[in-house]
Parts: structure tokens; sequence; C-alpha cells
């Protein structure tokens, strides 16, 4: 499953664990941990090859959004994790095959809520192309 692959390479990076701990997520954050990572899926697409049928790759769109209660807090952490992504290729912690990992597009999110005061949340979007297994 490439988003559990995806969440256990970022772990493993030891300039990030320094800014986000073990802060890093699929799907939500628990409600009190920040700095915090969210990974999730936007869409999934086949690869095919039409004269040959399924190509055995999948692309996935993949947000992933940093939150802090600084700004530029917020935006160190997305730009690590864009260091460590676009670009990307080979074999993720969990045996999954990336073969290309590109950054589609990179936002600043509107100041929202939070537990302790305000949050601040930067996105960045994915398109990787991998390997079925």
């Amino acid at each position: 499953m490439i988003e559990l692959g995806i969440q256990k390479f970022l772990l493993a990076d030891a300039t990030l664990a320094a800014m986000v701990g073990t802060g890093v997520f699929n799907g939500r954050m628990p409600k009190e941990t920040l700095p915090a990572v969210v990974i999730q899926v936007i869409s999934s697409t086949e690869q095919q090859q039409y004269h040959l049928g399924a190509a055995g790759s999948r692309m996935k769109r993949i947000q992933i959004d940093t939150y802090a209660s600084d700004y530029f807090d917020a935006q160190r952490i997305n730009d690590r994790i864009i260091a460590l992504l676009d670009g990307y290729s080979g074999a993720l912690p969990d045996g999954t095959v990336v073969d290309a990992s590109l950054l589609d597009k990179e936002i600043d999110l509107p100041v929202e809520a939070g537990f302790q005061g305000y949050l601040c949340r930067r996105m960045a979007e994915f398109c990787i192309t991998y390997q079925l297994q």
C-alpha cells in the first residue's frame, strides 16, 4: 500500500523527523498533534497500454498537508517533503516500487482555528506512478 510506504519513507528521514517527530499520519491527524503531516489520496488511475491491456502500474494523486502553529514552520516542513518526494523513484520501505513522483502543485491554505490558537496549513500535491504488487 503506497500510502503506508510514503508514511514510512517520510518518517525515516532524520531531518523531517527532527521537525515533526512521529507526526506523519494517513487520512487525519490526532487532535492535539503539532506540527503534523497528513497524507491522503485525491485520485487514482490505472495505467493502460491500450493495445496490450493493463500496464501493471497505477498513478495516484497524493495530497500531503503540513500543519504548524507558525507559518514558516509549515513552509519548512513542506519544503523538506518536496525535497524528498519530487523526482523520487525507487523502492519505499513497504516494498512499493515508485517509477516517478512529481510535484504537481503547492498551495498555502487559509489559517484555521485549532486547539491551541490558529493552524497554518500548506499543501503539496504529487502525481506518483508505481508498480502494482
